[in-house]
């Protein structure tokens, strides 16, 4: 799988909490080495907890528009074939995690905060992220499968066209979140 895991923004461009990283935000990439976990919603899943890890990132690319990660879920996982669907269907996008004692937020005159320090620790599949402008994550073999030629340089984003107003963006996760519960438990009962 792939997708954008950070997009850079500016203070009138952020995510739902008013923060925003550009191409300066020190994100970490060369510490702790790869591959990196990919985590189920944060771990914040109540039906997943007991086992968030569903992967490994394996290669982050840095473009103009943010940054990109390429990993494998688990195939040995037990939700491995609801998270694929989920990932298939469009639901997925990838929300980055770190540690609040590393990250450094800068305020802004307008409320919002430029993340200066982010080290990316891990990212999350989740139909919920806190960008409402993320790109849902790319099955690579399932492009494949269906003839698809897969392009492995990063798709080029128009934010300003792809900025939510905040309040609608609220409501679309609410919306996402609640067809992901219903689709994880159809997905669930076909093959259980």
């Amino acid at each position: 799988i792939r997708g954008l895991a950070i997009l850079y923004g500016t203070k009138a461009t952020h995510d739902i909490e008013r923060d925003y990283y550009d191409k300066d935000t020190d994100l970490w990439l060369g510490h702790w080495g790869w591959p990196k976990p990919i985590t189920y919603h944060h771990g914040m899943d109540k039906d997943t907890r007991a086992d968030p890890v569903v992967g490994h990132w394996t290669k982050a690319i840095t473009t103009d528009e943010g940054v990109w990660l390429e990993g494998q879920l688990d195939r040995a996982h037990r939700y491995y074939k609801a998270i694929k669907e989920l990932a298939r269907r469009g639901y997925l996008k990838i929300s980055s995690d770190s540690g609040p004692q590393w990250t450094i937020r800068e305020p802004q005159s307008n409320g919002a905060s430029y993340i200066k320090r982010w080290p990316l620790v891990t990212a999350s599949l989740t139909v919920t992220p806190m960008e409402p402008r993320m790109l849902p994550v790319e099955v690579k073999a399932y492009l494949a499968e269906i003839g698809m030629d897969i392009d492995d340089s990063p798709e080029v984003i128009d934010p300003d066209a792809a900025r939510l107003d905040e309040a609608k963006a609220a409501d679309d996760e609410r919306t996402r979140r609640l067809l992901f519960e219903l689709e994880l438990l159809e997905i669930e009962m076909e093959t259980a």
